[in-house]
């Protein structure tokens, strides 16, 4: 099997290539925001008749003043003729135009009409920022707790560094992956970061268990050959467990819903980025 350590700047490399790419294309790009962040309204319309995102985009192009009432529009299809229509932010007026300029199309009723304001949109990012950071936190004080009965001169305080180091490096290459795709970062996202810091955290926490135990019980002459050691009894657990895990999101990102379908692309990508 391949000795791990050995070639650790290689792999050290690759993922320092990673998040400096995706640092580098989220500064250039920018993220796209969901309305969840940004304020905006949503309409979810089911049409008794079978129409395209086509359609609808062609009678919303021909609303007067389109650009004034509703702006850029993404237009999201669902199953069953069911659409969700994505804008900024409508008042009443607004909102009975846009239905109003749909009524050319075959019949259709409105499902549900969401409207976040910019004030929401700003305590919800900013609430979620302050989740992920709580979050981090936690893991370090729970790390350098756990593993406080390391043998010196190791320090429970650097398993915790290097473990927030790993979740960075997951949470950024798959923010990178979103943004250079274009793809919409919402409430959604930041829940699939969470569980992806959880499940990526659970599979450091397992490596540095054998370390501890490697050292305690001196298995091995060095410290690099106690991690590499460690890592080489553990690899075949963290990968197997993985690939059932993306077996099964796969399974739903092709079969589910397209509302969900950027949640779990943000698994799939965390998880794998999570377990190289």
């Amino acid at each position: 099997m391949i000795n791990v350590i050995k070639h650790k700047n290689i792999f050290l490399s690759i993922s320092l290539l990673l998040g400096i790419t995706s640092l580098v294309v989220t500064l250039a790009r920018g993220m796209n925001l969901g309305i969840d962040f940004v304020g905006g309204s949503l309409m979810e319309l089911e049409f008794s008749e079978s129409v395209s995102k086509e359609n609808i985009e062609e009678n919303l192009n021909n609303i007067e003043n389109k650009q004034e009432i509703i702006g850029n529009v993404r237009i999201q299809s669902a199953n069953n003729n069911v659409f969700v229509i994505r804008s900024r932010e409508l008042n009443d007026k607004n909102h009975e135009t846009v239905k109003e300029s749909l009524t050319k199309l075959e019949g259709y009723k409105e499902l549900s009409f969401t409207r976040i304001g910019p004030v929401v949109g700003d305590q919800l990012r900013s609430k979620a920022i302050t989740s992920i950071i709580i979050a981090i936190i936690i893991i370090i004080l729970y790390i350098a707790y756990a593993f406080r009965n390391i043998p010196s001169p190791l320090s429970s305080w650097y398993f915790g560094l290097i473990a927030v180091i790993a979740l960075v490096h997951d949470v950024m290459i798959t923010l990178g992956v979103f943004t250079a795709l274009q793809l919409e970062i919402d409430s959604f996202f930041i829940t699939a970061m969470l569980t992806v810091l959880g499940y990526s955290v659970n599979d450091t926490i397992v490596v540095f268990d054998r370390v501890r135990e490697t050292v305690v019980r001196k298995l091995e002459t060095s410290f690099e050959n106690a991690c590499n050691y460690s890592i080489r009894s553990t690899i075949m657990r963290s990968i197997n467990t993985s690939v059932t895990l993306l077996i099964t999101l796969f399974a739903l990102y092709f079969l589910a819903g397209p509302s969900i379908q950027n949640f779990i692309l943000a698994l799939i990508v965390g998880v794998t980025i999570g377990t190289y």
